[in-house]
């Protein structure tokens, strides 16, 4: 006997009544319908209604599998409808209500899925060979849950192979318990995972009384992995470090071209740097700040959605919105050298400087999409992507930069180096693309959609405030570097060497800041609070451990640091001096920045961006000007209200992280990707 097959389940020796075809007629038709007449809440039972059901479905045993055409009976539908139905359609979590109506289109589709998946499985004693006779991948028939087990089962590796088999067994046993088991089950909500049922019906479905699944029981399990320390610490080290990686090469190429034009003359050098700060100003964090919803929408879609399609309508909404952004930011780059004349900057200066971002402005469309498509496969968990196309590009960034500047037949001089970035910029955009198409991340992309230009309304609302939580924090450092140019000599250049020190060792907790929010987004789209708040406490462990280890060797090494930047004895005393705040600061800056991913990944950028908002405008801000330029503190009161800031930023986010309710983080996530789904459905069935 086949372990599955329950007490008082008769088993037939002929291979043709083995093909049983599972019918939810007599259960569902027992369910309450809404209606306007009186009817009581309850089930009704017909026994003569019954009877006629079961000789129907013994009728139907002689061709179970009928084309769908006829399988509804009397009404006729074009087959483009039909298709687009079952594929827009979420048949495993809820049917409720008037969908159960008999005569109601997903309940004759959703029966016809189950007929279907009951006779393959019980038709086959070996679920592994079942899998390997079947095409289900391609079947449009197919349940989209169980078609990714399958897909998992045949070409995933062999972690993955086996818990697909499990969850596949699993179902199995569900579809069986459906036949033999309760069928008033049948009745309640096949939302298994709806965190807002009572404790007695969570209590049910977890309970240890009874291992065999039943109608609560979910289809596919919560519970993918164990959720443990050591899992999440493995998962966060593994997928942290090739964005930190990324985030290295990726700040190489703008420094190729300052390390290239260096070579021609300090204007040209200062010419490089000034326009690089006002592209980061103007226009990398603003794009930066706004793609940052997709760490939101894409995480939580790809693990919450049954379509998961829905992720590459985010990041075409994305697309679109940042395309628009872009054009004031055109403008303002086009016009850059009579803004930087207003600003009181030398004329060959300023003329240098918007030259180059006239031409660098040719490649910030292709550096802005990268982004977003960064985030869409970030989401997916492919973290590496990026990390192999800037192992590609930036060694080449460099050589272009080179041949641009310098060499024959281009030697183009200063006009070279942004044109050889922005070719760059394009190069990584069609690498990463051909990567999504022939290697991996396609899964979540359906194409294009005209959905795409419209409800733009739930992406603005998380894309404006990480636009005030990014820009709120950028724009202060470098409005500190702004108020170091009115001190000394001295002062800006230890600023600089400080400044650049904060911004490399920001990479670290910026990697486990990106791969926190992607583990958040997919936990609370898979409805798992517990992996959800244990992701966020060891995301939280690491910025403390990370930002003790960079104290402690910035205290160490702080009267010798200085000297790995020039040999002005006075430049390295006053690093050195300084250093102890910047020490201190690298606590603070790692448990905000992290936090600040376990936020996103939740939402919550609203509180984000008025926490920093605040912490630096409201409070650090004066504090510091007036420790810098009326007690005459100089770097040191600089440094000591960017500290300050830090850890106002950091402590509101850990108070707000320690009182959340994880449960009801998961409910608004599921909200959410239903709203999306739903709304992308309807909109395509409207079409």
């Amino acid at each position: 006997m086949q372990p599955w097959i329950q007490k008082g389940t008769t088993s037939s020796s002929s291979s043709s009544n083995k093909q049983t075809t599972f019918h939810y007629d007599q259960t569902l038709n027992n369910i309450p319908q809404s209606s306007s007449s009186g009817h009581t809440q309850g089930f009704r039972t017909n026994r003569q209604e019954n009877e006629q059901k079961k000789e129907k479905d013994q009728e139907k045993e002689v061709e179970p599998f009928p084309q769908y055409r006829h399988h509804l009976d009397n009404q006729h539908l074009d087959g483009a409808e039909v298709l687009l139905f079952l594929n827009s359609t979420d048949y495993t979590d809820h049917v409720d209500g008037d969908d159960l109506r008999p005569d109601s289109m997903r309940y004759r589709s959703f029966q016809h899925q189950v007929d279907q998946f009951w006779n393959g499985f019980m038709n086959n004693e070996d679920i592994v060979n079942y899998i390997e006779q079947q095409t289900y991948i391609d079947d449009i028939y197919a349940i989209p849950v169980i078609g990714e087990d399958v897909r998992r089962v045949k070409t995933g590796s062999s972690e993955e192979k086996k818990k697909a088999i499990n969850r596949l067994e699993m179902i199995r046993q569900h579809f069986i318990q459906k036949t033999h088991g309760d069928s008033n089950l049948a009745a309640q909500k096949a939302s298994a995972f709806d965190c807002r049922r009572s404790n007695s019906d969570s209590l049910s479905r977890t309970s240890s009384v009874s291992s065999t699944p039943t109608e609560s029981t979910p289809l596919i399990s919560g519970k993918e992995e164990e959720n443990t320390w050591k899992t999440e610490v493995y998962w966060l080290i593994y997928n942290a470090f090739p964005i930190v990686f990324t985030y290295l090469m990726q700040n190489s190429l703008q420094m190729a071209s300052i390390f290239t034009l260096g070579h021609l003359g300090p204007t040209e050098l200062a010419a490089a740097a000034l326009s690089s700060m006002f592209a980061s100003v103007t226009a990398w964090s603003i794009a930066s700040g706004t793609s940052a919803a997709l760490d939101t929408l894409c995480s939580q879609a790809w693990t919450g959605a049954k379509d998961k399609t829905l992720v590459g309508v985010h990041l075409q909404r994305g697309l679109c919105i940042l395309a628009l952004m872009f054009i004031p930011i055109a403008f303002v780059w086009w016009k850059a050298t009579s803004l930087l004349l207003a600003l009181n900057q030398e004329p060959e200066l300023a003329y240098l400087s918007g030259l180059f971002l006239r031409c660098l402005m040719l490649g910030a469309p292709a550096f802005i999409a990268f982004e977003a498509i960064k985030k869409y496969l970030q989401a997916q968990g492919i973290m590496q992507a990026s990390t192999y196309v800037l192992m590609i590009v930036s060694p080449l960034n460099l050589l272009i930069n080179y041949s641009f500047v310098y060499l024959e037949p281009f030697k183009l001089g200063f006009v070279g180096a942004p044109l050889a970035t922005s070719l760059s910029y394009w190069l990584m955009l069609i690498l990463i693309m051909l990567y999504i198409r022939f290697i991996r991340g396609s899964e979540a992309w359906g194409g294009w959609t005209r959905e795409c230009l419209t409800d733009w309304w739930p992406f603005l609302k998380l894309s404006i405030p990480s636009l005030l939580m990014v820009t709120a924090e950028w724009w202060a450092f470098e409005l500190c570097s702004l108020a170091a140019s009115y001190l000394s000599t001295r002062d800006l250049a230890a600023q600089s060497i400080l400044l650049t020190t904060a911004s490399a060792t920001y990479t670290i907790p910026f990697g486990f800041s990106v791969a926190a929010s992607n583990r958040i987004g997919n936990a609370l789209g898979e409805r798992d609070a517990q992996k959800a708040r244990l992701s966020s406490n060891v995301a939280f462990v690491f910025a403390v451990i990370f930002g003790c280890m960079n104290s402690t060797f910035f205290l160490v090494v702080r009267h010798h640091f200085g000297y790995l930047f020039t040999s002005d004895e006075d430049v390295v005393a006053l690093v050195a001096k300084t250093m102890p705040l910047l020490a201190l600061f690298q606590i603070a800056d790692g448990v905000s920045g992290v936090c600040g991913g376990v936020i996103r990944g939740m939402g919550r950028q609203g509180f984000a961006a008025w926490v920093n908002i605040i912490s630096y405008y409201a409070i650090a801000f004066p504090i510091g000007y007036c420790l810098t330029f009326v007690l005459d503190w100089d770097l040191a009161g600089l440094w000591s209200g960017l500290t300050l800031a830090l850890f106002l930023v950091s402590s509101g986010e850990v108070l707000y992280l320690l009182a959340a309710d994880w449960n009801v983080e998961v409910m608004r996530a599921q909200r959410r990707v239903q709203h999306d789904e739903d709304k992308y459905h309807h909109d395509t069935l409207s079409a």
